[in-house]
């Protein structure tokens, strides 16, 4: 498929007028996200497998935002990607949140925990462990919970059912 029609899929309806995909709205949508993304305008018409792996993971990340989710959920999305494309991910996820989006984020890359996000959960033998923010989100905090550690003030919240 090509980036346009890659990118729309998710919302194709949208773009449909007496039964037919009205290729004009779709390709002027499609664009925008796509300078959102800063994927070339190639994509429009290339196929997706032409482009390498950090552009590729741009135009999922491009698929999403024209479906104007208000919610965002990533699955190490910079596994593999050169470093100037994870800075350009880094950029659209964080103005994605910004504008009012939320952002559930995995990542194995703790740096990029500690730099991107301002909450993260730790989570060890299917239980959250510790929930980090402010101060308390560092590397040096999250592995410590990862490998089992309790963290002394950094309980996890409970609920008012937990806390009976």
């Amino acid at each position: 498929m090509t980036g346009r029609e890659n990118v729309s899929l998710p919302i194709i309806d949208r773009f449909k007028r007496l039964g037919l995909v009205d290729i004009t709205r779709e390709s002027a949508a499609v664009a925008r996200v796509l300078d959102l993304a800063q994927v070339d305008r190639r994509a429009l018409y290339s196929a997706c497998s032409v482009f390498s792996g950090g552009n590729q993971q741009e135009l999922v990340i491009a698929k999403w935002l024209l479906t104007e989710s208000r919610i965002l959920l990533l699955y190490d999305p910079t596994r593999g990607v050169d470093v100037g494309t994870k800075a350009e991910i880094y950029i659209l996820i964080r103005e994605f949140a910004k504008a009012g989006g939320a952002v559930l984020f995995h990542s194995t890359d703790v740096p990029e925990l500690v730099n991107l996000c301002d909450e993260v959960k730790v989570i060890y033998r299917g239980r959250e462990v510790a929930a980090l923010s402010d101060d308390r989100l560092t590397e040096n905090n999250i592995m410590r919970a990862a490998l089992g550690e309790t963290l002394e003030n950094n309980a996890p919240s409970r609920t008012p059912e937990q806390a009976e």
